[in-house]
């Protein structure tokens, strides 16, 4: 996850895309995050229904994904060496690409927290 700072460093709470929706604050850092986790997982949909290197036509190159997991951890819990409290870690175990992106629309509160905390303890920590 991006924190952007200005010149004086202040940290940029936001973005602005397409001149329609401003988002600010963590709300937009956990807008992005998100939208950031399921665009992966789009890309791996894609390479799908394509093929890696040459002869795709000959149908060499071709790839699927299967057993796929995604785990979100906050900074503490990977920094630390002691036990530091922290939200309970996002696990998501899925077949396919499409059903984790699915999950983690599903999961967008849980993801969020974890956002919080890694913004708290990364911009707040002076």
């Amino acid at each position: 996850m991006e924190v952007i700072t200005d010149d004086e460093g202040k940290i940029y709470l936001g973005t602005i895309k397409d001149s329609d929706a401003v988002k600010n604050g963590i709300d937009g850092y956990i807008a992005d995050t998100i939208e950031d986790l399921k665009n992966i997982f789009n890309t791996l949909m894609l390479l799908e229904h394509s093929y890696l290197g040459g002869n795709g036509s000959r149908g060499y190159g071709r790839v699927s994904f299967s057993c796929l997991s995604l785990e979100i951890k906050t900074v503490p819990v990977l920094l630390s060496t002691e036990k530091v409290p922290a939200p309970a870690p996002v696990s998501i175990q899925r077949p396919t690409p499409k059903e984790i992106r699915l999950e983690i629309d599903n999961q967008k509160d849980t993801i969020g927290t974890h956002v919080r905390t890694y913004y708290n303890e990364v911009c707040y920590m002076k």
